[in-house]
């Protein structure tokens, strides 16, 4: 068992250079004759040394310094036993004493110039296809908007749109992107942007199937909480995607992470909506926005139903006028 001299950054504690007692004597100083060269203008040229105590063990001696040794208590003493642990104030400089059969911790997975996170076909991991996916998802999102347009020259609001799209995915594509460089070491834009396009893609696809539903089955209590539920669904897939390609997160810790986005991002929406006062209204709201379907598969009431309910207002009606003082 060998005495390993540490030097330690005396802001961080963190180990800056070891240094192993290979014979009898080991300098520490200023001067490049030193075993161990403190580059500290508090510490002298030769301001101390590790030296046998007579006893078979080794102690740490002042050299007759301006600013000696002072320990972890902050008493300056002429010389310190060498026992693991001790740590002793050389000028600014810390040094402390291990055996050198302490056990390091463990190393750190290199992940630089490995693929992290989900493993992605060969195909579907290039520029190409991802590039692919970003122009198809766009013209996507494109056509769905000139479908739901009644305008006789939509194109200036296309262009609008596909410029904003654009810049807006892009930008968020690049924070991604630099996250995932700090983290990983790899850049991957291309692929966050397509994870970009391709949620909005499904996001534009579900607002039309929405649509219709809401057109054919406007009484129906499940459109809201289903469409929540997508949303919650979309945004839990968007952020595990954008994970897999920016950490070397486990698939686990992945979507915990994504399920946790959206459990906050459901608890913000539940307490905006609760805080929200919409005033009464007697006009009723409904989608407007007329489906070419025919009318056998739209579902209707026929108009005695109607004035049986009207009937049945009326009463309710006048059942609160009589209860009024």
């Amino acid at each position: 068992m060998a005495l390993i001299v540490e030097v330690l950054d005396a802001r961080s504690d963190d180990v800056r250079s070891w240094h192993r007692l290979a014979g009898e004597h080991l300098a520490l100083g200023r001067a490049y004759d030193n075993d161990v060269v403190l580059d500290d203008p508090y510490v002298e040229a030769h301001h101390a040394r590790i030296e046998p105590d007579g006893a078979g063990t080794f102690v740490l001696r002042d050299l007759g310094s301006v600013n000696g040794l002072v320990g972890g208590d902050g008493v300056r003493r002429p010389e310190f036993p060498t026992t693991a642990g001790t740590t002793v104030r050389v000028g600014h400089t810390i040094i402390r004493f291990q055996d050198s059969d302490v056990p390091p911790a463990a190393a750190i997975p290199d992940r630089r110039g490995q693929r992290t996170g989900a493993r992605l076909p060969a195909w579907l991991d290039t520029p190409a296809a991802q590039l692919g996916i970003s122009a198809g998802a766009l013209v996507v999102i494109l056509w769905l908007s000139w479908l739901g347009t009644y305008q006789r020259s939509a194109t200036g609001d296309l262009t609008d749109l596909a410029l904003g799209l654009m810049f807006a995915l892009i930008l968020w594509a690049g924070i991604w992107s630099v996250a995932g460089r700090v983290v990983t070491h790899r850049f991957r834009f291309l692929g966050h942007l397509a994870i970009a396009f391709a949620a909005l893609a499904v996001l534009a696809i579900w607002g039309t199937v929405s649509e219709w539903f809401a057109f054919v089955a406007p009484d129906t209590a499940l459109a809201k909480p289903l469409g929540i539920a997508v949303v919650l669904l979309l945004i839990g897939v968007l952020v595990a995607g954008h994970l897999a390609l920016a950490s070397a997160m486990t698939r686990r810790r992945r979507w915990t992470a994504a399920w946790i986005t959206c459990l906050i991002l459901l608890a913000l929406g539940t307490a905006a909506s609760l805080a929200e006062r919409k005033p009464f209204s007697d006009v009723p709201q409904f989608a407007a926005t007329l489906k070419p379907l025919p009318t056998s598969l739209l579902p209707t009431h026929r108009l005695a139903s109607f004035s049986a309910v009207e009937r049945d207002l009326q009463r309710q009606v006048d059942a609160l006028a009589r209860k009024t003082p």
